[in-house]
């Protein structure tokens, strides 16, 4: 049986790639930047959210400020195929 690498990672500097098992592919936690926190103002202790990314509405979270602009997402539930440049939307609740 064949097995199939997959792209987990690119580097732009020297344009190469990471390849690993589809394993390597889950993730439990991302950073991301340019945060607007506009419904909750800029919280002082990390809060349990909802994330959704482009990929799929993922399980709870919590989201933890960071300087700059930038929060760290910590997921309750490791997620596939997390990738940079992902934009990504908090929820309190979802109905």
């Amino acid at each position: 049986m064949l097995n199939r690498a997959n792209v987990i990672d690119l580097r732009s500097g020297d344009k190469s790639r990471i390849v690993g098992a589809a394993e390597d592919l889950t993730s439990d936690d991302f950073e991301i930047d340019q945060v607007n926190w506009s419904s909750c103002g800029n919280p002082e202790e990390p809060i349990e959210v909802t994330v959704k990314i482009v990929t799929a509405i993922l399980d709870r979270a919590d989201a933890h400020t960071g300087e700059n602009g930038r929060a760290r997402v910590q997921l309750h539930e490791p997620q596939k195929a997390i990738t940079p440049g992902q934009a990504a939307v908090f929820y309190d609740e979802i109905s």
